[in-house]
């Protein structure tokens, strides 16, 4: 019975160093990157439409102790889909896990004006092959702090199809 109380006790006094230790360790920071902090703006929800009128939703959450932001998507045709972004090397990117059953990587780049995200395609995982269809690129205008457009550049078989969804923050 005593060894027991004695586990016990040691397990206590383990558990306290733990988070004594845990409290102490500082957490990692960011370097600052004005994209990603315009990516950050955008959590909530958001309601839109596409070209052709049918409507779609987006929300953005910031996750990770803010170092990542989950983009989901909901648009009419297909099933949901995921976009995680964050900072990588300094840099914006992000993974479109698209319901093509790939996953585009893209690094972004802001503008001058911080109106826009440009989204260049740096390689895909699941990807059967260069002709086959994914998401090559995606261009984020954020007009004011309740309108964003999603320009996405879908490549399939050698051609270029964009897909554009405009969004209203919802209130």
């Amino acid at each position: 019975m005593k060894w027991i109380q004695g586990v016990v006790a040691l397990g206590a006094l383990l558990g306290l160093c733990l988070t004594v230790f845990a409290e102490d360790m500082p957490m990692p920071t960011m370097k600052p990157n004005a994209a990603f902090d315009e990516v950050k703006g955008l959590a909530g929800s958001w309601d839109g439409q596409m070209a052709d009128g049918k409507p779609v939703k987006v929300s953005y959450q910031v996750v990770a102790n803010g170092s990542c932001v989950m983009e989901t998507l909901d648009p009419p045709d297909h099933g949901t889909m995921i976009t995680m972004y964050r900072v990588e090397g300094g840099q914006l990117v992000m993974d479109h896990y698209c319901s093509l059953n790939n996953v585009p990587h893209m690094r972004g780049t802001r503008s001058a004006d911080g109106k826009q995200i440009d989204f260049a395609f740096t390689g895909a995982s699941n990807l059967g092959g260069p002709k086959a269809a994914h998401m090559h690129g995606l261009k984020l205008t954020l007009d004011g702090s309740d309108h964003l457009t999603h320009e996405w550049s879908m490549h399939m078989e050698g051609k270029v199809q964009p897909v554009v969804f405009n969004f209203t923050r919802s209130k």
